[in-house]
């Protein structure tokens, strides 16, 4: 079969199997536009949640609220006294405490060490 320009067939496919190179997704990538970038920029933004500063506890406190707990089967939010270099708490611990060692306490499958806690809720 010939083309209306002159080209066989047989010489686009040879084109196509042998010197075509699809560059994949590299084409698309100038179709964003600013509205989509803005959009995809909020979101993660929004997913990048901040959780405000509860007040520090002392050891005895945090070890008796996390006794009380792992007593009456109750579950807990630990904060980490740990910030990230942005200045923010991470998000809270949550669990069941499932027990204790001399410096940690465990909930869920972590074990968090007691000096690193900031604060703790039962819930």
């Amino acid at each position: 079969m010939n083309f209306q320009n002159g080209w066989s067939e047989e010489l686009v496919q040879n084109y196509f199997s042998h010197d075509y190179r699809d560059r994949g997704m590299t084409k698309w990538q100038g179709y964003y536009l600013s509205d989509h970038t803005s959009a995809l920029n909020k979101a993660k933004h929004a997913a990048a949640r901040t959780f405000p500063a509860r007040p520090q506890q002392s050891q005895e406190r945090i070890g008796a609220l996390l006794a009380n707990a792992f007593a009456n089967n109750h579950p807990v939010a630990i904060q980490l006294a740990s910030i990230s270099p942005d200045g923010l708490f991470g998000p809270d611990i949550m669990g069941m405490v499932r027990g204790y060692t001399e410096t940690d306490v465990v909930i869920g499958s972590d074990e968090i060490n007691f000096e690193t806690i900031r604060n703790v809720i039962v819930l």
